[in-house]
């Protein structure tokens, strides 16, 4: 299954994947998106590490701990620490 160790509340296991797109107000193309079938809604913009972004290639999937959040009633997003555990998902 998982090499990763569980995560603590909030925090769940997620599967999320790289994919390309600009958004507004970000100065990056390549984005994070949770995959379907997991805790959080398919689609949810991740918010995790750069190195985790540009080392593998578009359409890698990983599996991270993250947490459902929103900034100031804005959108919802999961967050991920930038140096928190991740494994990529074969």
């Amino acid at each position: 299954m998982s090499d990763l160790p569980e995560p603590k509340p909030p925090y769940k296991l997620v599967v999320v994947e790289t994919y390309t797109g600009l958004k507004g107000g970000h100065q990056h193309d390549r984005r994070v998106r949770v995959v379907g079938g997991q805790p959080f809604p398919a689609g949810v913009d991740v918010s995790c590490s750069n190195e985790m972004r540009t080392l593998h290639t578009l359409g890698t999937r990983f599996r991270v701990h993250g947490k459902l959040t929103q900034r100031l009633g804005g959108k919802y997003f999961v967050y991920c620490s930038p140096g928190g555990p991740y494994e990529v998902v074969k």
